[in-house]
């Protein structure tokens, strides 16, 4: 039967339970890829979305079934509790894993609530025989997470994977660091996890010589979410050092006049002796002309799937060494990583006397960048799995 699926198409869930339409991540580059090949995805979430979220995001839609052009959406009755997002609507939800004929669960996160009520739902409800991988895509706060809460929250769910972890297949992590971080929280073996990177949209974010700064100063940027965890503060203050500083310009993008960090940095920049400008979050499309004009990218504090994006546009990034595991980000001469003051102004300096100089090689960045992490490549790593899965079953 399974092997027969193969040959024919996949019918994949996708279990994601703060997933949303507007932010257009590692899940819908995935589902797009696959249905270049006749591959269907349906997502499983919840009617809601992380608080932090709330300024991105354009369309909040409620519980119910919705149809995009790369996948389907099936949204569920659901509660937060301490910030955690909890199904209720679980005979909706138990229809749907085992009423549809899937091929394969694909799960986002080892340790969530979401997570465990699938695991116990195949156990107790049914004992079908889809096979199940999770996908754990953790940030630099998540691997440092610390604290009594966290080790009582991770021992709760360390204690139901001695009942259930005989029903994952894979655990997919994008670096060896979260491979080495979760096998240990979770008392999982690391032959049961694959590493396969982020990937990026490709046709969106690639370099165009005609979207390049022209004016005579040097365009430094920053996009993503603005928090404190992102130190955009640390950024200014450090440009503000510079003795080049009249030379540069620093853009901001993502900003909301309601929140009160970002109130705290129109302060900063009112003080600093260099131009600045913020502007509001931008779409996928926009944010693609915004690396392409851009000199240089700097991420100062937790990184993201901006960081893969605004290189495949050919611009080069200056990262802050929070984890181990990010060269694979700045490689191929890429970009660089930073983890004192001192060492983010030498590297800024750098690429402000080669672009003086010769120029910044923008399509060699964009290339690498490509041949390392674009959804194609990924896609493949992904499709790969789900045969491999399929078949052993």
């Amino acid at each position: 039967m399974y092997l027969q699926t193969i040959k024919n198409k996949m019918k994949i869930a996708r279990i994601y339970s703060n997933f949303q339409v507007d932010l257009k991540y590692t899940e819908h580059y995935l589902a797009r890829e696959l249905r270049k090949n006749g591959h269907k995805t349906t997502f499983i979430t919840s009617d809601k979305y992380l608080k932090a979220w709330e300024p991105y995001l354009k369309n909040l839609n409620g519980a119910g079934y919705y149809q995009y052009e790369n996948y389907d959406v099936f949204r569920l009755k659901s509660i937060m509790v301490f910030g955690k997002t909890i199904i209720i609507n679980l005979k909706k939800f138990k229809s749907l894993l085992f009423n549809s004929s899937f091929d394969i669960l694909h799960l986002y996160g080892l340790g969530t609530f979401t997570t465990m009520i699938v695991l116990w739902s195949c156990v107790l409800f049914r004992k079908h025989n889809f096979p199940i991988i999770i996908s754990d895509h953790t940030d630099t706060r998540t691997h440092s997470r610390e604290g009594l809460f966290a080790e009582l929250y991770y021992f709760i769910f360390r204690v139901q994977l001695i009942f259930l972890k005989s029903r994952i297949f894979r655990v997919v992590s994008f670096s060896n660091v979260g491979l080495n971080v979760l096998s240990k929280r979770f008392k999982l073996r690391e032959n049961k996890f694959d590493v396969i990177p982020l990937g990026y949209d490709q046709d969106n974010y690639k370099f165009d010589s005609s979207l390049k700064n022209k004016s005579k100063k040097f365009i430094i940027g920053y996009a993503g979410k603005i928090s404190s965890s992102k130190r955009v503060d640390f950024l200014i203050k450090t440009l503000d050092e510079l003795d080049l500083k009249k030379k540069l310009k620093l853009i901001i993008v993502g900003y909301n006049k309601e929140d009160k960090y970002c109130q705290s940095l129109s302060e900063l920049a009112e003080k600093a002796d260099f131009e600045i400008e913020f502007r509001p979050f931008a779409d996928s499309e926009n944010l693609a002309k915004f690396y392409n004009y851009i000199d240089l990218a700097i991420y100062p504090g937790g990184v993201s799937i901006t960081t893969i994006e605004a290189s495949g546009s050919g611009t080069p990034i200056i990262i802050y060494k929070s984890i181990d595991g990010l060269e694979e980000r700045v490689q191929f001469e890429r970009g660089k990583l930073f983890q004192t003051k001192e060492e983010l102004k030498k590297h800024l300096r750098y690429y402000f006397e080669l672009n003086q100089k010769k120029g910044i090689n923008n399509e060699h960045i964009s290339i690498k960048t490509k041949d390392n992490f674009s959804w194609e490549k990924v896609s493949k790593q992904y499709y790969k799995l789900y045969k491999e899965a399929i078949n052993e079953k």
